[in-house]
């Protein structure tokens, strides 16, 4: 029941949210084309007046609506789905990962434009993970000053401890396409055993053995699978952590305020994005044939 009364609350925000955004740009259509009746007459000012100043308040006041809505929808929806898979967790949807830790990660290019929010640490099975959506852009300027901008990636990234010490191990999707940067001939270029991961990756090793123990068939077939569904992935692994970034152009644990919110539906994609999580964890340790608890 205290769900239904959320959802009703979330949607009562949402209609609010999408009144005000109607009315703020009808006022600012009223506004210019009272505007160029009020300059010819000279006179009848409040008729321009009024609309812009009013349309003013209510942009100042949705971005309030707004913030409310998405406090109440992580607070009290994505924590509880959190709470009902994971141990210890620690749920800071405003904050994220800093870019010096994402850049130590070796899969993503550094932009000059950095983003990170709905931080989230916690335990599966034992195992301590954390996870955050990132969003990386390079902003550039010609010399005539035309400004452009160009997004690097944004999606989520996932890091977990990994049950065996790697020196380093990275593939990443052939259309992942702002890839950092490897010194050349620093580490080895690798082919699988599975025909189509080679086709659809680039990966790299200090020492082979690492990587032919972590691309497991499972792991290989998952990481296909996330090349299909979202289009783009890049790992690494090194010093006891497992680092996947998905490209999936959307936020983890989000939704829409346009779209007329429906319990079901929002449980149902909030519960995705969890499994994605646990699928990942499941495999690698399955795999190891470690169990979760015996890492610290």
């Amino acid at each position: 029941m205290e769900d239904r009364i959320t959802f009703y609350k979330l949607n009562s925000l949402r209609k609010k949210y999408n009144l005000m955004t109607g009315t703020a740009v009808l006022l600012i259509i009223v506004a210019v084309l009272s505007f160029f009746f009020v300059a010819n007459n000279g006179k009848f000012w409040p008729l321009f007046i009024f609309p812009v100043v009013f349309s003013i308040y209510l942009f100042v006041n949705k971005k309030k609506v707004k913030n409310e809505f998405t406090s109440l929808y992580k607070k009290e929806l994505v924590e509880a789905v959190l709470n009902q898979h994971f141990t210890d967790v620690n749920y800071e949807w405003d904050e994220g990962f800093s870019s010096q830790f994402v850049s130590s990660m070796n899969i993503i290019s550094s932009g000059n434009i950095y983003h990170s929010e709905d931080y989230l640490s916690a335990s599966y099975k034992g195992v301590h993970f954390s996870q955050a959506d990132v969003e990386i852009e390079e902003e550039t300027t010609d010399s005539d000053g035309n400004t452009s901008r160009t997004t690097y990636f944004r999606g989520r990234i996932i890091v977990f401890d990994y049950p065996k010490q790697t020196d380093f191990v990275r593939t990443t999707s052939k259309k992942f396409r702002h890839v950092r940067h490897l010194r050349k001939g620093e580490y080895q270029s690798l082919e699988l055993e599975n025909v189509e991961f080679n086709k659809n990756f680039y990966t790299y090793a200090k020492e082979g053995v690492d990587a032919f123990y972590l691309f497991t068939p499972p792991m290989m077939e998952k990481l296909l699978e996330i090349v299909r569904t979202y289009g783009n992935v890049g790992l690494s692994c090194m010093e006891g952590r497992l680092y996947i970034a998905i490209n999936t152009r959307r936020d983890a644990f989000d939704t829409k305020m346009m779209r007329n919110l429906k319990y079901d539906k929002e449980m149902q994609e909030l519960t995705e994005d969890v499994r994605l999580i646990e699928n990942l964890i499941d495999i690698v340790y399955s795999v190891a044939g470690v169990s979760g608890n015996t890492i610290s």
